[in-house]
């Protein structure tokens, strides 16, 4: 084999890698545009107008949330959500904003220097207020501590998609507990109920969102369907978006021949009426 057909072989090989990238990449831009991002719409829809209700009707909605070193403490869900959406070509986004307000818990008596700090440190980190009153030793170390926590704390919701992750991805931020938590569905598995469930998680009737889950076999099983599903559905899509193309193209090439060859006949007859004129 020689040196030419060595690099005509080369460029074969990464012509075809090119055109196998082009090939994925419009088969994700398809499946975005087709199936992520309509559901994206639906489910901000459905968020703007949950919230516009929660908000409207205002109701008393109790939460209980772990706090390191004092037990459980007790808050109200505020009814000022605040819901967005934003995007570009590539990417989608909604954020809905509220807050918890814890007002003031139960007396807590610690003692000791590291659990004093303990709940000091926590209390700065959530945004807490502790109310605290420290009592010393001789030295001046704190011994003991007495604390009352209290203050608000900002929830989010932030629910993002793309075009290279069409994946719904939902992190939480203090919404059933201090901390973020995330939890992935793919677009197809957002349906109505699956809604229900995020709507009824949100305005903190019940957790299932969240608990809701299946066993390993089955989640892989249920994985390996969506994702053969998926790759079908995307060649559909795909097949379908070239033949309308195509289409388009011949329907543009049928005017330009007709333009053209009226053109023509404008041309003769305007040269015909020039050599009439002549005689």
């Amino acid at each position: 084999m020689g040196f030419l057909d060595e690099l005509e072989n080369e460029a074969k090989l990464q012509r075809e890698e090119e055109e196998r990238d082009a090939l994925a990449l419009e088969e994700k831009e398809v499946f975005f545009r087709e199936v992520a991002d309509p559901t994206f719409r639906q489910l901000f829809d459905y968020l703007k107008r949950l919230t516009e209700h929660l908000n409207f009707l205002g109701k008393r909605r109790t939460v209980h949330y772990p706090a390191p070193g004092y037990g459980t403490i007790t808050g109200h869900v505020g009814d000022d959500f605040k819901v967005r959406f934003s995007g570009n070509d590539r990417r989608r986004e909604i954020d809905i904003g509220g807050h918890v307000d814890f007002p003031r818990q139960r007396l807590l008596e610690v003692v000791g220097e590291f659990e004093v700090n303990r709940i000091q440190t926590f209390a700065r980190e959530r945004g807490l207020r502790t109310n605290e009153r420290t009592r010393r030793d001789q030295r001046g170390n704190v011994v003991a501590g007495d604390f009352r926590l209290a203050g608000r704390v900002g929830i989010r919701v932030l629910i993002t998609t793309s075009v290279d992750d069409p994946e719904f991805r939902i992190a939480f931020t203090n919404c059933c507990g201090f901390g973020q938590m995330l939890k992935v569905v793919p677009p197809e598995q957002m349906d109505e109920s699956m809604m229900d469930k995020l709507g009824r998680f949100i305005a903190r009737v019940d957790d299932e969102f969240l608990t809701e889950d299946v066993g390993e076999e089955i989640r892989e099983e249920l994985a390996k369907r969506l994702t053969e599903e998926r790759h079908l559905k995307v060649r559909e899509l795909a097949a379908s978006d070239r033949e309308r193309r195509k289409v388009e193209a011949q329907q543009q090439e049928q005017v330009a021949s007709a333009r053209r060859l009226a053109n023509r006949f404008q041309s003769r007859l305007e040269e015909g009426k020039r050599k009439f004129s002549d005689r």
